[in-house]
């Protein structure tokens, strides 16, 4: 599944991370499952039809393809790279300090990634493993 490559027309980094979600809601059947029960700032939502962006607990990542083994699919919303976001949106460059916030799970997070693996991972192991190994010199996360 290719989200988010540069090739893709889908692909907007104005667009709501949402309603990313919205896209598979025939497979989600509830939007229940885009929550994180460690999450205490969002709440779930019973259906699709006011579902927004305070609904979900997880990041899109605007570059992922499954071809690219290490690339972010998805993941916990506590990743930072220090500085404000602006419009949702986090560019990580491979250079970057970059790592989980207390918010969630403890400077940790769990993140999908292009192999179709789900993995909880510290800051220390995203910044030393996945970040440099995505394949790309910058990953674009939307966040909600």
């Amino acid at each position: 599944m290719n989200i988010g490559t540069t090739n893709n027309p889908v692909v907007n980094e104005a667009t709501p991370v949402y309603q990313y979600f919205q896209l598979i809601s025939n497979e989600l059947g509830t939007p229940k499952g885009v929550i994180c029960p460690n999450d205490l700032k969002r709440k779930a939502a019973n259906d699709f039809t006011n579902f927004n962006n305070g609904n979900v607990s997880y990041f899109i990542g605007l570059d992922s393809n499954e071809n690219l083994p290490q690339s972010m699919v998805s993941g916990d919303r506590n990743i930072t790279n220090g500085f404000a976001l602006k419009d949702g949106l986090l560019a990580i460059a491979t250079n970057q300090m970059v790592g989980f916030t207390d918010e969630i799970h403890l400077k940790q997070g769990n993140i999908a990634l292009g192999d179709g693996s789900v993995q909880q991972v510290s800051s220390a192991r995203l910044r030393s493993e996945i970040i440099p190994n995505t394949g790309f010199a910058t990953n674009r996360i939307k966040l909600p």
